[in-house]
């Protein structure tokens, strides 16, 4: 899938309350995507959104820390996109 139409369908598929500080795509075509979340919860939202999405395979958690001057949770998930362009 071209990149535009991903970013359409994570926007589509994404929480409220979770923002992205950076999107990139890796040597190995996977998807990586940092940010910020309100909750666990909704990291968890995400995650679950993803995995019954058909455009996305095996999303994974790479990093979850709290950042408690802003009150808020800093996670990387990546994600393999299915029919990704390398």
């Amino acid at each position: 899938q071209p990149l535009y139409t991903l970013v359409q369908r994570i926007v589509a598929i994404m929480p409220q309350e979770l923002w992205f500080t950076n999107l990139s795509k890796s040597d190995k075509g996977l998807l990586e995507m940092k940010g910020a979340a309100a909750t666990y919860s909704v990291v968890a939202e995400f995650i679950e959104n993803m995995e019954k999405d058909p455009f996305f395979l095996d999303p994974t958690l790479v990093k979850v820390e709290i950042d408690t001057a802003a009150s808020l949770l800093i996670f990387e998930i990546i994600v393999k996109p299915k029919g990704m362009q390398q």
